[in-house]
């Protein structure tokens, strides 16, 4: 046996289908146009309309109070399922709540994309100055350069003039 509501939204079905003169075979048009199925037949609303049918899912239903303009809620007695203003008041903190808490995680997201490139960016830089203290920088090579041609040039005229010309001391004895 059906219940009361079932029975309450069956009729009202029916009541705005003969009003809208449509057929069931318009009606699984209507719902397959308007909501994309395309396996909606009319069998099921055939079945749902019979004075058979013992149970129907809600979104049969759904479907099918949408497209006659029947509201489920009404058939439930919901009138307006946020009547007080402090039911509207809390639902608007908790939509600004939420608006929040999605501004926030975008900026988490964008401060840890900044962490993760200054870290790529900070693993390349150690990476070049690990390459580049491993070479003598070219200004010591030149003062190195600079004091070894100087103690060449030192020693040769140390052996020219001092040492060769002496002959009783120095590395080159007669």
């Amino acid at each position: 046996m059906e219940t009361t509501i079932q029975s309450s939204i069956k009729e009202a079905c029916k009541r705005s289908r003969n009003r809208m003169g449509l057929t069931n075979q318009d009606i699984a048009d209507l719902i397959s146009e308007r909501f994309g199925i395309e396996d909606f037949s009319v069998n099921t609303v055939n079945n749902f309309f019979s004075d058979r049918s013992k149970a129907t899912t809600i979104f049969t239903a759904g479907y099918i109070c949408a497209v006659l303009d029947v509201s489920i809620d009404a058939e439930f007695g919901i009138d307006n399922p946020l009547t007080s203003p402090k039911e509207r008041e809390y639902i608007e903190k908790l939509n600004e709540a939420r608006s929040e808490n999605r501004l926030m995680d975008e900026l988490l997201k964008e401060k840890e994309t900044r962490i993760a490139q200054a870290h790529v960016a900070l693993e390349h830089y150690r990476k070049i100055n690990k390459r580049n203290s491993k070479v003598v920088p070219s200004w010591m090579c030149n003062i190195l350069l600079v004091f070894t041609f100087l103690l060449v040039v030192f020693i040769i005229v140390y052996l020219v003039f001092f040492d060769v010309g002496n002959s009783a001391y120095g590395i080159f004895t007669h």
